[in-house]
Parts: C-alpha cells; sequence; structure tokens
C-alpha cells in the first residue's frame, strides 16, 4: 500500500517529482564523475621502464611519513662499492639524471622530434631581428655511462663505444633525428654551459629511455649539480639468484654500513680538535673529517625497494602528479557531496511540503503517520534510484571530459585511465537517499503527527513564524558557522581552508532554518518602496508576506550560488591579483633571460661581465616547508614558495620591500662555521609571523629533498606572493636540489650605457644556449601575467562544475516554486488581475529573491573570505575584478527571471477554472 501511494502521489503532482528527480539527478551525476575520477587516480600505477632490469633498488626514501617529498632524495655514491662486493651481485650501477638540452638546428625537420613548446610559441622581443633560423632546444635526460647497464643487456646495442670524457651516447632515435653518427660532434646544453661533445655511439635500447644522453661517470657526476650522491644504486643479480635472497644480503649489509658508521662517527666526535679560530672549508661529502681519518659511508634513511615500488622511485614526478590529482578528486568530489546533500534535502522537504494538502486529506480518510512517513520515505527511494540509475551514463561522459581536460594541463598521472567501477555508483546512491529520506521525514513529520483537521487548515493557510525547535537548530548553525570562522579560519594555516567549505555549509543551513524570519525582514523592509511600482509590487509584498517560507525556499538556493561563487572566485582572484601586482612592485630589473630547459648557472656570470650590466642575479623556483610556531618542519606541511639566488647585488634587480633588516645580509654559511649553521635567509612578513621568529633569530627550514637546516634571518620583506615567503642563496641548496639549472636571470643595466647595444652584447652571450629569450621586464610580466593565469584553470574548471550545479539546482527550486502557484495564480485572474499585473508581481517577487540571495550569498563569502584573504595576503577585503561583479548580479538576475518565466508563462495559459482544481 505505501509504494502504492508513493505512485499515486507523484502521478497527482508530476511538477514536485521532477523538480526532486532533476536536483537527485545533478547530484548524482557529478558524485558518479568524480568517484570515477577518483578510481582513475587512485589507481595509476607508474610504468617501469628504467629499473626493468634491476630488481633490487638502494634508495633514499621519497616519503616521510606516508607524506611524498616535494623534491628527491640522494643516496651517498660510496655505498655502490659496498654493494658491489656481495656474492650476489653482478653488477651495482649507481644511477642519476639530470637536465640536458640538445641544439637541434634549425634546418631539421622532424614531426617527431620532442621540441619544447615555448620555443615555438615565445617570441624574443629583444633580440634584433636575424634572417639565419635559430636552432631549436631538444630536451634531454643527462645520465652517468654505468646507467647503460640498465638499457642494454646486450652489448650490441650500443653502436660504438662507451662515452670518455668530453664525449657522449645519445638514444639512438635521437641520433636519427639530428642526423649524426659515432665520430660526429653534437652540441649540449648543461650546468657548465653549452659545449660541443664528440659522439662516441648510440643506443638502440630495449626499453623506453625517451631523449636520453650518456655521459661518463665522472662528467655525469659533475654536472648532476649534487656530486657524490645518486639518486639510486640499481643491483643487477647473477643469474640464478633469487630477488628476495638479494633483498635479504643488501639490507643486512645495510645495517652493517649503518653501525658502522655511527661508531666511526661517535670516535672521531671524541677524537676531534677543539675548533681552529682561522676558517676552513668544510669537509666536503666523502671526504675525512679530520686528517688520518675516513669518513663513513652516509646510509641515512637508504631504503631497499623491490617490485611496484621501484616504479615510483622511477618516476618522483608520479607520485606528486597522482597526490595532486587525488587531492583534487577530493575537493570536487566532497564539494559535490555535501552540496548534493544540502540541494536533495531542500528539493525533498520542499516537494512534500507543496503536498500538505493531500497528506492532510490521507490523514482524514484514516492513513496514519506511520503511512504518511514510510509513503514519503518510499517516494524518497523511488526518486533516488531512478535519479542514480539514469545519472550514471552522463555522469561517465563528463569524468571522461574532465579527464581529457585535466590530461591537456599535465594534471594526470601516467597510468591512470578511466574504470566503470560500481563504488561511485553506490556513494551517490547513499548520498542520494541519505539526503532524501531524512528531508522528506522530516518536511512531513508535522503533517504526520498532526490532527487532520489541522493539518488541512495549515495547507491552505501556512504559517508564518518557525517553531522553538527549529529555531534552536537554526541558532546552532549560526554559532558553529561563527566558531568556524572566528576560532579556525582567523587562525590561518592549511587546517583554514579545509575548514571554509564546512563554515559556508554552516551559514547556508542556518539561513535554511531560519529562512522564513530573514523573508518576512526583506518583505517588511521593502514593502514602502515596493509600494509605488504598482498593483503587482504590492502584490508581491503581500504573497511575500503570507507565505514567507516559499520565500525562503527560493533565496536559499541563491545564496547558495552566490556564496560558493565569490568564495572560490574571490580567493583565487585575490591571489592572483596580489601575486602580480607584487611582482610587478618588486622587479626592478631591465632585463629578463630564460630558457625552455634551464639556463647553466655559468650564464649568470658570463651576463654580469657584459659591458653596461652593472648586476645580474639568477632565480631559482625551489619547494621549501617550514613548521608554524617554530616547530620542525615536516612534510605533509603546505609547500612556501622558495626563490634561491645567485650572482651579486640581489637589491638591484629585486625590491620585495624589506622592512626590517638587510636584503643584502642574505648570504651562505661562511667557511668552517658550524654543521647545523646555513647562512642566512629573508622571510616575507607573513611567513615571519606564523613561524615567530623575527631578524637574528634562526629558522627551522625543511629543503624539498628533507634536509633541515637553521638559518639565520636576515630580513623580513613584504612581498611574498611575488617574489618568494623564501629567498635564500643557491649555495644553500647545493646538491639539494633535482635541477642544477637556473631558471631565470635578472639583468640591470647603467642607466647612462646605450641599451642598444648592450641588449645586442647580450643576445650574442645567450646565442650558443637554445631557446634562450631576452625580454625586457615589461614583457616579462605580462608573459608571466599569462602563466598565472593558466594556472588558475583547474581551480576555474572546479568551479564551473561546483558552481553550474548550484546554479541548476537553484533554477530546479524556483520552477518547482513557480509551478506550485497554479492555484493561486488562476485565482487571482478569476477576480479580475490582468496577465500583466501577474506578471510584475512574479517579477518583482524574483527580484526580491534574487537581491536577497544575493546580499546573504555575499554576506556569508566575505565572512569566510575576510579571515582567508588576511592571512593568505594580510588585505582586510579581497579582489574581486569589476566585470566578475556586474556577471555575478547579471547571472543570479537572469537565473531567477528566466526561471520564473518560463514555468509562469504556461500557468497563464491554463484557464482559471481549470487551474483552480488542478495540479502543476
Amino acid at each position: 500500500m505505501t509504494t502504492g501511494l508513493a505512485r499515486a502521489s507523484i502521478r497527482s503532482r508530476p511538477s514536485a517529482f521532477v523538480g526532486t528527480f532533476v536536483a537527485a539527478f545533478f547530484s548524482a551525476a557529478l558524485i558518479v564523475a568524480a568517484g570515477t575520477l577518483l578510481g582513475a587516480a587512485t589507481g595509476a600505477k607508474p610504468p617501469l621502464h628504467r629499473y626493468e632490469r634491476a630488481p633490487v633498488l638502494v634508495a633514499e626514501s621519497p616519503r616521510t611519513d606516508d607524506d611524498p617529498l616535494p623534491d628527491r632524495p640522494r643516496v651517498d655514491a660510496r655505498l655502490t662499492e659496498r654493494l658491489a662486493r656481495l656474492p650476489t651481485v653482478d653488477r651495482a650501477v649507481p644511477d642519476t639524471t639530470f637536465p640536458v638540452t640538445i641544439t637541434r638546428p634549425a634546418t631539421i625537420t622532424d614531426r617527431g622530434a620532442r621540441t619544447h613548446p615555448a620555443a615555438r610559441t615565445e617570441p624574443d622581443p629583444i633580440a634584433h631581428p636575424d634572417p639565419r633560423p635559430r636552432p631549436l632546444p631538444l630536451p634531454a635526460t643527462g645520465q652517468p655511462a654505468a646507467s647503460i647497464a640498465l638499457f642494454a643487456p646486450d652489448p650490441a646495442m650500443l653502436v660504438g663505444r662507451a662515452p670518455g670524457p668530453g664525449e657522449v651516447v645519445l638514444d639512438a632515435a635521437t641520433a636519427r633525428t639530428l642526423r649524426v653518427a659515432p665520430g660526429d660532434r653534437v652540441t649540449l646544453t648543461t650546468s657548465a654551459g653549452t659545449a660541443a661533445y664528440a659522439l662516441s655511439g648510440t643506443l638502440d635500447a630495449s626499453t623506453r629511455t625517451g631523449t636520453a644522453a650518456w655521459f661518463a661517470d665522472r662528467d655525469a657526476d659533475a654536472l648532476s649539480g649534487h656530486p657524490g650522491r645518486v639518486d639510486a644504486i640499481a643491483l643487477l643479480p647473477k643469474p640464478g639468484t633469487a630477488p628476495a635472497t638479494l633483498r635479504q644480503q643488501v639490507r643486512a649489509t645495510l645495517a652493517e654500513a649503518r653501525t658502522e658508521a655511527q661508531t666511526q662517527t661517535r670516535t672521531q666526535t671524541r677524537a676531534a680538535p677543539p675548533p681552529a679560530p682561522a676558517a676552513a672549508p668544510p669537509p666536503a661529502a666523502g671526504t675525512p673529517a679530520h686528517p688520518g681519518t675516513e669518513a663513513p659511508v652516509e646510509t641515512g634513511t637508504a631504503h631497499v625497494f623491490t617490485g611496484s615500488a621501484r616504479a615510483e622511485l622511477e618516476n618522483p614526478q608520479h607520485t606528486r602528479t597522482k597526490a595532486g590529482m587525488v587531492s583534487i578528486c577530493i575537493v570536487i568530489g566532497g564539494t559535490c557531496l555535501y552540496i548534493s546533500l544540502f540541494v536533495v534535502a531542500t528539493t525533498m522537504s520542499l516537494s512534500i511540503a507543496q503536498r500538505q494538502r493531500e497528506t492532510a486529506l490521507l490523514r482524514g480518510i484514516g492513513a496514519r503517520p506511520g503511512h504518511i512517513r514510510r509513503m514519503v520515505a518510499a517516494e524518497a527511494v523511488l526518486v533516488s534510484l531512478l535519479a542514480v540509475a539514469t545519472a550514471y551514463l552522463p555522469g561517465l561522459w563528463l569524468a571522461h571530459r574532465m579527464f581529457a581536460s585535466m590530461a591537456d594541463h599535465d594534471l594526470v598521472p601516467e597510468g591512470a585511465r578511466l574504470g566503470y567501477g560500481l563504488i561511485p555508483v553506490l556513494v551517490a546512491l547513499g548520498a542520494s537517499l541519505f539526503a532524501a529520506v531524512p528531508g522528506s521525514l522530516l518536511a512531513s513529520h508535522r503533517a504526520a503527527r498532526s490532527r487532520p483537521a489541522e493539518a488541512l487548515g495549515e495547507s491552505l493557510v501556512p504559517r508564518r513564524g518557525i517553531g522553538p525547535f527549529r529555531a534552536l537548530l537554526g541558532l546552532i548553525a549560526t554559532a558553529g558557522g561563527v566558531f568556524l570562522t572566528v576560532g579556525v579560519l582567523a587562525d590561518g594555516g592549511p587546517t583554514a581552508n579545509k575548514a571554509a567549505p564546512f563554515a559556508i555549509l554552516l551559514f547556508l543551513v542556518a539561513v535554511s532554518l531560519l529562512g522564513p524570519l530573514l523573508a518576512r525582514v526583506v518583505t517588511e523592509l521593502s514593502s514602502l518602496p515596493l509600494r509605488l511600482l504598482g498593483a503587482g509590487a504590492e502584490l508581491a509584498t503581500q504573497h511575500g508576506r503570507a507565505r514567507s517560507r516559499r520565500l525562503s525556499s527560493a533565496i536559499v538556493p541563491v545564496a547558495l550560488v552566490v556564496a560558493f561563487g565569490c568564495v572560490k572566485l574571490g580567493m583565487s582572484t585575490t591571489m592572483a591579483h596580489e601575486a602580480k601586482a607584487e611582482g610587478r612592485a618588486a622587479l626592478v630589473a631591465d632585463r629578463v633571460v630564460r630558457a625552455p630547459g634551464g639556463l647553466p648557472p655559468t650564464l649568470v656570470h658570463e651576463v654580469a661581465g657584459v659591458s653596461g650590466v652593472t648586476a645580474a642575479v639568477g632565480l631559482d623556483d625551489v619547494p621549501v616547508l617550514i613548521g608554524a610556531d617554530g616547530r620542525d618542519p615536516r612534510p605533509g606541511d603546505d609547500e612556501v614558495s622558495g626563490r634561491a639566488f645567485a650572482g651579486t647585488d640581489l637589491p638591484s634587480v629585486l625590491d620585495p620591500r624589506v622592512r626590517a633588516g638587510r636584503l643584502g645580509d642574505v648570504r651562505p654559511a661562511a667557511l668552517g662555521a658550524p654543521a647545523d649553521a646555513a647562512g642566512t635567509v629573508a622571510l616575507s612578513a607573513r611567513l615571519a609571523e606564523r613561524a615567530g621568529v623575527t631578524v637574528g633569530q634562526r629558522v627551522r627550514i625543511r629543503l624539498g629533498d628533507g634536509m633541515p637546516i637553521a638559518p639565520t634571518v636576515a630580513a623580513i620583506h613584504d612581498l611574498g606572493l611575488g617574489v618568494g615567503d623564501v629567498l635564500l642563496p643557491r649555495a644553500t641548496l647545493a646538491g639539494h636540489t633535482t635541477s642544477p639549472m637556473t631558471d631565470t636571470v635578472l639583468i640591470r643595466i647603467a642607466p647612462d650605457a646605450d641599451r642598444a647595444g648592450v641588449d645586442r652584447a647580450l643576445t650574442a652571450a645567450l646565442a650558443p644556449v637554445p631557446g634562450a629569450q631576452l625580454r625586457s621586464a615589461d614583457a616579462f610580466e605580462a608573459a608571466q601575467d599569462r602563466s598565472l593565469d593558466e594556472s588558475t584553470w583547474l581551480e576555474t574548471a572546479a568551479l564551473s562544475v561546483i558552481a553550474g550545479f548550484a546554479a541548476i539546482a537553484a533554477a530546479n527550486t524556483l520552477v518547482m516554486i513557480t509551478f506550485e502557484r497554479l492555484r493561486e495564480v488562476s485565482m487571482l485572474r478569476l477576480i479580475g488581475a490582468r496577465r500583466r499585473t501577474i506578471r510584475r508581481m512574479v517579477r518583482v517577487e524574483a527580484l526580491l529573491v534574487g537581491l536577497t540571495g544575493l546580499l546573504v550569498g555575499a554576506g556569508v563569502s566575505l565572512t569566510v573570505l575576510v579571515p582567508l584573504v588576511r592571512d593568505a595576503t594580510r588585505r582586510d577585503l579581497p579582489y574581486l575584478p569589476p566585470v566578475l561583479i556586474v556577471s555575478i548580479v547579471a547571472g543570479v538576475v537572469v537565473l531567477v527571471l528566466a526561471t520564473t518565466a518560463l514555468p509562469l508563462s504556461r500557468l497563464l495559459r491554463v484557464r482559471p477554472m481549470e487551474g483552480v482544481g488542478r495540479r502543476a
């Protein structure tokens, strides 16, 4: 009987069913899409090519406490000799990689060659026209000659011979592209500069190598940027050796080496002479700490990797990309999930409330409260099942579109594949049921337990106020939102960003619960000016007073759209605006040099020697971790932007608005300094406040590879978003960065110099570096702005999905409310109201709903945004472009007018006498 009543209720009021179905359908589609993407991300397995022949690897762990490190840690290369002596090891290969750029003559064209896009699309605005075609950069992976053993099990795969000093081996495909053979010379750009190398051979590897160049082992060690340390030690077993046996022997050897190193360190510490007053250079890695002693081999936290763990070690970027995609999917899916819970519950409640009269009649003919509850619960289950079943394919289509867009922006880890699992469907069904069933039961609670006569009376003349329990819940939700805003968001940090959506949700729940009171206040405040607009506006005022609950049901979804849109857009636009403004304010250089594959560090000194150049400084973006309130930073903390510089006179090219200390005092550790000293750094004011340090104090920093340092704060500046939260010398990071290349070189030209002549000299100095571009400061800032805009694509795409869903939910609710008014519109027409008067009444109500929703949504968004913006940028208010504000207002106006005008036109086509007795 219960199911039959539910079906009959749906047939009698199809508009309410359609409205609930639409809300549940789009909710389920978004949850299926986000869940499918999340499944693809979590199931992504990195490919194994490089270490396919090595069943056991020894390397530092790329993770700490399950959190991936921003950069790659490295292991002491001297472990190779010890591991090579194991009886089960055929060969121990010290393996490392570093960036190399091959100069590809412009006369050679090959569609398959991987030329960096920036070399083709970014013009050089400074260099003078040259009729000769410029060479193009071909990015490659540099590696030691020992690594050839990982790719070539058969010596015949190497045509020619292994490289010696000043020589190189290229992969066969690249050699064919460049049309070179052993004995020819190729031009390569490395951290040592641009030079010609003799091609000693080509390698036709059995596994995929990509564009690769193998150097002599000593050359590769010097060019890697971290001499004496390697990415991993690959162990090739002797024939017949089981990987498990080799793994056990390697672990025992590492434990033994670790014990010996600890014992030797304690012995050297006891025998160490007192520190000499004269400064002496600190011992390099692998050199004796004291005369007559041998430095212990550093085992650190070296681990043994086997099986699928080798693939993760081979592809460190895969782990970061995978973590990023998982985070994106969780944010999108989580946001859509709790918005869908809110929307479906609200829509289901509205649908049940619209049938209060039918419920009262059922009670009058003998239906018990349990029958009513089971009926609405059955309807909720039926709607949820139909919505999820029909939303599955659209959800998969949306997932494919989003996956393709993310792949185009390099946000998808290699190996990720979209699947067709049931888990997203079950989550969508569970969310729909969890929202629809309680929402329907709460909406029918009063009608189910009231006497039939009372329920029928309330269906004809709705209550204007709200009950004490609902008021109490509304106040609790408001208090919860205020607590999150004052107690969590105001403190800043990563926790605040995670708590922001929940603060929005609590405020919107409070608006939903206290909405009738809010609608009544808005109606009373607007009654006087509305009377001046004629009879239609007066009817709108009276309707708002009589049916404040209906008005509040329309306000909430509009506020939802505005609140989420303003918070998401407001944060991203504010950060982008501040980053652009601070970057422009800080850059005082006259010229900027960049190249797709990076610039050799030696170029800084070459450029500084050009006549007319007064300062040249190299800048690199580096990941840095800093703990809050003086605690030790650890992986999992939010990364802060770091800038490492090399060169002289940083203040001549960069002015970060120092408020305390001197930027010129930022320098690496002095020779002979204690081991725990790391020179000095400059911090942004925001970061210094969060870390609880000031000028002259030490700050605890963890570099990208996990190395902890404790430099002294030499300066505090104001433009952290423009120049980086941490400014430190490149020498401090020596051996702790993946790339030894320099990202950018900033140049200052003397005021009285011939700028055209200086530009020609600089262009000549840059000619050997493929893809190097000399730009003016203005052109560089414009390119940076474009890059910053492109980096916000993901936020814009995610916001578009969420805001689109919220807008559909708002439109759906407004359409449901308008269709409910068939009886009311027909009665107005029977007593003489014209169509024009009714349309004006509905337009005024729609504009009132839109204005109130705008104000409520803006108020909620400002309440949440202000503490977030103050923490991130030290601004008091967020920045929203005027065009964006106008677009939001116009979008809301169009939304409320369109979603009320279209259903109203249908209602006006119904004859008044028929409309009084019909249900929409």
